[in-house]
């Protein structure tokens, strides 16, 4: 690539897609894959080649840390056992396993393995990057505590499966590894990068604490993405994990403690383009790079590779989820379970992995070409497979969908939120002196009376079905301990708490938060159910919630 011309090009085939599949219903990063694939039949269309470097360095960096800013931190450590036990010795014991699958039914298929290079298969295979499985939990409203569980594991693996694959190579390719330096390496990657990550994070935090300049500060989260990565790197720590720390530190303190309003938008505006930007061209890359004629000759080992990641992921989720409840875990909700496993989708870290892999020791080029086809077969099958099946697991377990009930609701509030909305515009127009008065009174009370129409038949939805008056509970709970937060946040920054102060009472609306997502709102308020119809009719009146 000489210039930005293939980037621009990119980036346009990228918005064209997005304005498709909100016709064809299709997930965009699939759509995006397919769409790539197709273009790479044609021979040096976009001169561009998916590599290492540039999927670890340009890529995953933001991709990381903008998951990680909008990562719930009370809901992470909420499930911190599931996501340890995935994520940790998940991803060990589906290393071993899957390794060992190939091992021993790859042969039957004519391609023999030894060992090593078995175990380094199984490496590559683990990590999941459940990109597009979010996409669609995002679209359908899933339980973000749900996507907190998928997403959580996925940050931490990749980073565990970047730290086993640099020790695998080393074996594969004739150095000799003993168990306990292999462990120490681990250790030193994980931890190192730990402690990177939490030291360039607060290095961020006394930055922008100081600092009220929105501009400067959605530079400094740009620099501390990138900053963290390329630092723990150059010094052999994981530089994965070190965006992963510094990201959720950033995230759920320096956004609450060290920034304006203003600032707070600016970057969630700006990492949602970064992100938007990186997943398309990443996504329509990860097509072009695909070769369908290598996919078709090892079809049979793909196909292979792909029942022994899914039948591997079912046994690691189920013995983690066991597990942990043994260790007094509560139980999950129904169908849970299975989205977890089934949303154990491989991407882009596995193709980073291969196309890394050095011709060396047990690695010869033929063997290098064998597992990159393999790899690449088997990353596309699960994203499209699973990838498209996700909605249709949503649905039969419950986990999506509106009810009829729910739709009335719903299409009154936003009536409410509507009228709200051009009533404020409508005195801004009049405070201005741009309506004459007589239309000025008509098209309010007119406002009014839609409004107010719109409230009365929300609350008698309400009134009417449970199952609408619980998620009106739900989110007017949330809604008004989401406004005390707020309050203390800007108590804080005109100087009325302090800190410590200020971090107590956030983390009690916190609990507050976790308690009635998980014991019942009406239980939080300590409130008696009401009885349908024993309403005063004069609530009709009142806007709703």
């Amino acid at each position: 690539m000489t210039g930005p011309t293939p980037i621009i090009e990119l980036l346009l085939i990228a918005v064209i897609v997005a304005v498709l599949v909100k016709y064809i219903r299709l997930p965009y990063t699939i759509a995006l894959v397919l769409v790539g694939l197709g273009l790479g039949a044609v021979p040096g269309l976009i001169p561009i080649t998916l590599s290492t470097d540039l999927i670890f360095f340009i890529f995953l960096p933001p991709l990381l840390f903008e998951g990680c800013l909008k990562m719930d931190l009370a809901l992470l450590i909420r499930n911190w056992r599931r996501v340890f036990l995935l994520a940790f010795p998940g991803t060990l014991i589906s290393t071993a396993l899957i390794g060992g699958g190939a091992y021993f039914a790859l042969p039957l298929l004519g391609l023999d393995l030894s060992w090593p290079l078995a175990v380094l298969l199984g490496v590559m295979l683990s990590p999941t990057d459940p990109i597009s499985v979010l996409a669609i939990f995002k679209e359908h409203g899933v339980s973000h505590e749900l996507s907190v569980l998928v997403e959580g594991e996925s940050l931490f693996n990749d980073g565990i499966g970047v730290v086993l694959f640099l020790i695998a190579v080393d074996v594969a390719s004739g150095h000799h590894v003993t168990f306990t330096e292999g462990m120490v390496e681990f250790a030193r990657e994980v931890a190192g990068g730990a402690v990177v990550g939490i030291a360039f994070g607060y290095l961020a935090h006394g930055a922008l604490k100081r600092i009220d300049d929105h501009q400067i500060e959605v530079v400094i989260s740009l620099v501390l993405a990138y900053g963290v990565y390329l630092f723990a790197d150059a010094f052999g720590m994981s530089g994965v994990i070190a965006v992963v720390v510094a990201g959720l530190l950033i995230g759920n303190h320096d956004v609450v403690f060290s920034m304006s309003p203003t600032t707070r938008l600016s970057l969630a505006h700006f990492w949602d383009a970064v992100s938007f930007i990186a997943n398309s061209l990443l996504f329509l890359l990860i097509g072009l790079e695909l070769e369908s004629a290598q996919m078709w000759g090892h079809a049979a080992v793909i196909a292979v590779a792909f029942v022994l990641m899914a039948v591997v992921r079912t046994m690691v989720v189920s013995g983690a989820f066991g597990l942990d409840r043994l260790l007094g875990g509560r139980p999950l909700p129904t169908g849970w379970l299975s989205v977890v496993n089934w949303g154990g989708v491989r991407g882009s870290i596995p193709l980073a992995l291969v196309l890394g892999l050095p011709v060396a020791g047990l690695i010869t080029p033929a063997v290098r070409t064998e597992l990159i086809s393999i790899v690449f077969g088997a990353v596309f099958l699960s994203l499209v497979v699973q990838g498209l099946s996700m909605r249709v697991l949503l649905d039969r377990k419950g986990l999506i969908g509106i009810q009829p009930e729910e739709k009335t609701y719903e299409e009154a509030l936003g009536r409410v939120w509507e009228a709200q909305a051009e009533l404020g515009a409508l005195e801004e127009t009049w405070n201005e002196g741009g309506l004459p008065e007589a239309t000025y009174h008509a098209l309010k009370s007119r406002l009014e009376a839609t409004r107010d129409d719109a409230a009365s038949r929300a609350r008698q939805s309400a009134r009417e079905h449970e199952l609408v008056r619980d998620r009106q509970l739900a989110r007017s709970s949330e809604r008004m301990l989401r406004a005390g937060r707020a309050a203390i946040d800007n108590a804080y920054r005109v100087g009325y708490l302090s800190e410590r102060v200020a971090h107590d009472l956030k983390g009690d609306v916190d609990s507050r938060l976790v308690l009635g997502a998980e014991d019942g709102w009406s239980a939080l308020w300590s409130l008696d159910r009401p009885t349908p119809g024993r309403e005063d009719a004069e609530e009709d009146g009142k806007p709703a919630v």
